[in-house]
């Protein structure tokens, strides 16, 4: 059985879904560290997740926060197959449970969005808690030109205080 194939029979079972916006952005140069630190490369599937998850008074710091390097799994709107991205950057612009991906991976997840789509389903690929934002699913909308599917990348140093399961370093 195909992996993604196996991931969208198996998502369901393991993990807390989140519904909100699917956006695309621009990362920096190859290799340019987002808020995580981490670099990466063409062909990677990344993820910035909302400033709400990725800052709290416990990881003001985004480098710091355990969500970085976690994977996240997006389901195709469409096909319903599952992508994997790994998590390097916050979105500035998002909704509590919307995300921002590169564009390559956009096409993917949505091939005929135009830049904004709503009601995406992602979740968190592994175990443990993580404090930040609320949890449940509010279905917000993220920030951003949806004209052309950007969203603000960057860091905060605010945010929520209450428990996201499911994000591990």
């Amino acid at each position: 059985m195909h992996s993604s194939t196996l991931a969208s029979v198996l998502l369901p079972l393991l993990a807390t879904a989140y519904r909100g916006d699917l956006t695309y952005y621009t990362p920096g140069p190859d290799s340019n560290p987002g808020s995580c630190g981490i670099g990466w490369t063409p062909g990677m599937d990344i993820v910035a997740l909302s400033h709400i998850y990725m800052h709290s008074s416990e990881y003001p710091n985004g480098n710091l926060n355990p969500r970085c390097g976690s994977k996240i799994s997006i389901r195709n709107v469409e096909t319903g197959e599952v992508h994997e991205a790994l998590v390097i950057d916050t979105c500035m612009g998002c909704a509590e449970e919307s995300i921002d991906v590169n564009e390559e991976l956009f096409n993917k997840v949505a091939p005929h969005g135009d830049g904004r789509v709503h009601g995406v389903e992602w979740e968190v690929v592994g175990g443990g808690e993580m404090t930040g934002g609320s949890g449940g699913s509010t279905g917000g909308s993220s920030g951003g030109d949806s004209s052309s599917g950007s969203s603000d990348g960057g860091t905060s140093t605010t945010g929520g205080g209450a428990v996201m399961p499911g994000l591990r370093a």
